[in-house]
């Protein structure tokens, strides 16, 4: 039976183990987040992904979404807290089954990489994102959080609509909170 067709048949995909490692920090002025979607190598995913991308040529997709709050204190503090930005990284891959390289592609530009250990490692993690701006006072009034949506088979129109009836059919983590870490100045010798 063709992947797709097993894919969207089993819909049944154990998804407890997948989170979101999250780091924050600010670095100049500016709030740097990097993430990576951690436990999915639990087999049945992980084989799906596998089996899809380098057997049969599908394309897979992932999307790290990050929002940056401020703390509201005060008297409107029960209205909750200030979303200040939200940025959204969609990055897709899939093998060159001629070329057999890798590629994911990022708001349009491609990378390619050869071996699959830096294809996984690139792929399921996203890096020093810049998601918003703030003077050096601040770090302790904001927050951020992010969750992870992974398609191990990326399904395309008119397929996709196998989704409104397996919800399974993607790792959606929780969102995960993560304080911003500021760097310590540096020491000055006299």
């Amino acid at each position: 039976m063709p992947l797709i067709l097993s894919f969207m048949l089993s819909g049944n995909i154990s998804l407890s183990a997948e989170e979101t490692l999250l780091t924050a920090a600010a670095r100049e002025g500016r709030v740097v987040v990097s993430a990576t979607l951690s436990g999915v190598e639990s087999e049945q995913i992980y084989s799906t992904f596998r089996k899809g991308l380098l057997e049969e040529g599908l394309k897979t997709e992932i999307s790290y979404q990050f929002r940056l709050y401020r703390r509201e204190k005060g008297f409107f503090s029960f209205l909750g807290d200030k979303v200040i930005t939200e940025k959204k990284i969609i990055k897709t891959a899939y093998l060159d089954i001629y070329e057999r390289v890798f590629i994911i592609e990022v708001n349009g530009e491609k990378k390619v990489l050869l071996y699959e250990e830096d294809f996984l490692r690139s792929f399921f993690k996203a890096e020093d994102v810049q998601i918003g701006k703030l003077s050096s006072g601040e770090s302790k009034e904001h927050y951020v959080l992010a969750r992870i949506s992974f398609s191990p088979v990326r399904l395309v129109s008119p397929l996709n609509m196998i989704s409104l009836l397996y919800k399974k059919t993607a790792v959606v983590t929780r969102w995960t909170e993560a304080e911003i870490k500021v760097p310590a100045p540096k020491e000055q010798d006299f």
